[in-house]
Parts: C-alpha cells; structure tokens; sequence
C-alpha cells in the first residue's frame, strides 16, 4: 500500500495492477537487502508520518537519516 496519488487513483480507484513507483522501489531495495529499519519514539513517527501527508515530505526523518550517516563516519 502506498499513499500517492498514482496509487491511490489508479491501483485503489481504477484496479491497475501495476504498482506506483515507490512500490517497486521499495521491492528493489527489499531485493538488494538495502532497506533500513530505523527504530524511533512513537511521537517522531507522528510527526514523520504528518508531514509526509501534510506536506509531501519529511525534514524530521531526512535529519534522523541524517544523523545516522554521521554516525558512519
């Protein structure tokens, strides 16, 4: 399930059985064994998951993934 319009119009709405793009981006990434599971409060996970729908993206979670790749370094 996806949460874009494209999915949402044309999977959900119009029965299309071709995903929308961050489906199949998500599916290579599972493949790749690329995927990360970030494990955060439960009130960063609502502030993430608003934003995405308010606004389309996340300044929270791109500064969570942020720090995480300073970490790496």
């Amino acid at each position: 399930m996806c949460s874009c319009p494209d999915y949402v119009i044309n999977v959900v709405g119009r029965g299309r059985t071709k995903p929308c793009y961050h489906i199949l981006a998500l599916r290579r990434a599972s493949d790749a064994n690329s995927v990360v599971e970030l494990e955060i409060e439960p009130e960063v996970f609502e502030e993430i998951v608003f934003e995405i729908v308010s606004d389309g993206f996340s300044k929270t979670l791109r500064q969570v993934i942020n720090s995480l790749d300073s970490l790496k370094k």
